[in-house]
């Protein structure tokens, strides 16, 4: 059976916009995650440097006093805490055992801190099994080369934070969709009316 000419017109109009919407969704879901982060980034940041007057001066021994300050800050910050030597060797770390961890050397977060000051990543951690956004800085050490704290949070936080941004566009979306298939309507009815008038 062959659509009548307006039908044909109406879904040409669908499509294409079915095609810009979804391009113009999947810019703004990445806007949107791209911003939550670097926001949570820019606060992690700041709490990273709040946190490091609250820790004794380095060079930082492993202790089970470190620990137990370590947890009371992870506490109050409500994210994971590492302390790391100049070697990349873990001293404390607020969710995990110290001792087992493995050397940290090679974190691109690490490496960024003792570079520029500081350092971010997203990644997943095999130590708790959740994807995560880390930011370290690097803390002076007398005496020494410099340490590094490091805090975390899941990224189960940042798409909690940015599922409401995420409901805003589904709604508007859905709207556009429905005002524009009308549109279009109206539009292919306006065009295809004088030639149905000519053929009848």
């Amino acid at each position: 059976m062959r659509l009548p000419l307006r039908w044909k017109i109406t879904l040409a109009f669908a499509l294409l916009t079915a095609a810009i919407l979804a391009t113009v969704w999947a810019i703004l879901q990445s806007a949107v995650f791209r911003k939550t982060t670097n926001s949570a980034r820019d606060r992690l940041l700041a709490e990273c440097r709040l946190t490091a007057r609250a820790l004794p001066a380095p060079p930082w021994q492993a202790s089970g006093q470190l620990q137990t300050l370590l947890g009371q800050l992870d506490e109050t910050s409500g994210a994971r805490l590492t302390l790391i030597d100049p070697a990349g060797k873990v001293l404390g770390d607020s969710r995990h055992d110290p001792a087992t961890m493995e050397n940290h050397a090679d974190r691109p977060e690490r490496l960024q801190a003792v570079e520029r000051g500081w350092g971010s990543a997203l990644r997943y951690s095999r130590t708790l099994r959740v994807n995560m956004l880390y930011v370290a800085i690097s803390v002076a050490a007398e005496g020494a080369q410099p340490c590094v704290l490091r805090l975390a949070v899941p990224l189960t936080d940042l798409e909690q934070a940015s599922a409401g941004l995420r409901h805003v566009l589904v709604t508007t979306f859905a709207i556009a969709v429905l005002f524009i298939w009308l549109a279009s309507l109206w539009i292919a009815g306006t065009i295809t009316a004088p030639l149905q008038r000519i053929v009848n």
